[in-house]
């Protein structure tokens, strides 16, 4: 008797799930610090402790177009321990387009939500005689342009590839590492265009040393809402979009991958971090559930399949 009690104790101490968190969380991110998904990250450090009592830690991995940090956590332990933010073109997009690498993002991370959705303004330096997206066409005909961007793979690249191949408009790529060298280089006058995100040159365009051009999204920016979508231009087929994704380690439990999604989407719901964190980024707000968010990215990933093939973009 005594044996079978010690049996159908130890079976049902092993059914119990364990708590989670029981000790701190680290989050990587696979772009340099500063980004957004790194201000999106350090955000939630508090509502994290707060709710948790535990400390959620950020790790800053750059480097591959985001496969460098994105690998670690990718073959960490499934223990909700090892989180991952990352724009979705580490899902979506390097798979397509990167070879040589030793894990599938697709396969080997688990969406947890989507966090935010973010566009990109096409900009150029204010002496280049181009003031819309028609001009720009014209003018990139008789005259040699460059473009920047804050890598190779990086969402600002592949949103210009993808207006390069949509308005048959031809520009030396130069690549840079990270946003912040290409609108220096960009405000200096250095190179001629880039894609860059609406809050960082607002006041740059207000002050005539950049003109907006046009914005990549389906819909106009709320921080620039006179400048036209590209499709509004013309090219109907033009819209990128990306998304801020917080992933796991494939295999995750489902519970934990549950409890994530329900504190980030808590945490995106709070007005004072709408106010401090998204409304000055220009996000908006997603959320949802982790396969909601599995969904939503293989939309995206069949959408860049076909896209790369078209445009002929592969990266070494």
């Amino acid at each position: 008797m005594l044996v079978l009690i010690v049996f159908f104790w130890t079976a049902f101490a092993h059914a119990q799930p364990l708590a989670f968190p029981e000790r701190s969380v680290r989050v990587v991110i696979p772009f340099p610090a500063g980004g957004p998904p790194d201000i999106l990250a350090r955000a939630m450090i508090e509502p994290f402790r707060e709710k948790f009592r535990q400390a959620l830690v950020v790790d800053n991995r750059p480097g591959a177009s985001g496969n460098i940090g994105s690998e670690i956590v990718a073959k960490a332990a499934p223990d909700g321990y090892h989180l991952l933010i990352t724009p979705d073109t580490v899902i979506t997009v390097n798979p397509h387009v990167m070879k040589n690498v030793d894990f599938d993002a697709r396969k080997d991370l688990a969406p947890v939500t989507l966090l935010t959705r973010i566009s990109q303004m096409l900009l150029c330096h204010g002496s280049v005689p181009a003031k819309t997206v028609r001009e720009l066409v014209v003018l990139a005909g008789t005259n040699p342009l460059n473009y920047a961007s804050g890598g190779v793979g990086a969402p600002n690249h592949l949103a210009m590839e993808l207006f390069l191949f949509h308005t048959g408009v031809k520009m030396r790529h130069i690549p840079y590492k990270g946003a912040a060298p290409v609108l220096q280089d960009l405000l200096a006058g250095h190179v001629h265009c880039a894609f860059l995100g609406t809050p960082a040159v607002i006041a740059h365009i207000k002050s005539g040393r950049v003109n907006a051009i046009a914005i990549s999204s389906s819909i106009r920016s709320p921080m620039a809402p006179n400048v036209p979508t590209v499709a509004e231009t013309g090219f109907k087929d033009y819209e990128v979009t990306f998304y801020q994704v917080l992933a796991a380690p494939r295999s995750l439990a489902e519970p934990v991958k549950r409890t994530l999604a329900a504190f980030a989407n808590e945490v995106l719901a709070t007005p004072e971090l709408q106010e401090r964190t998204l409304e000055p980024m220009d996000h908006a707000r997603v959320g949802g559930s982790p396969s909601d968010a599995a969904h939503t990215l293989a939309q995206v990933s069949a959408k860049w399949e076909k896209a790369v093939k078209l445009i002929g973009l592969s990266f070494e």
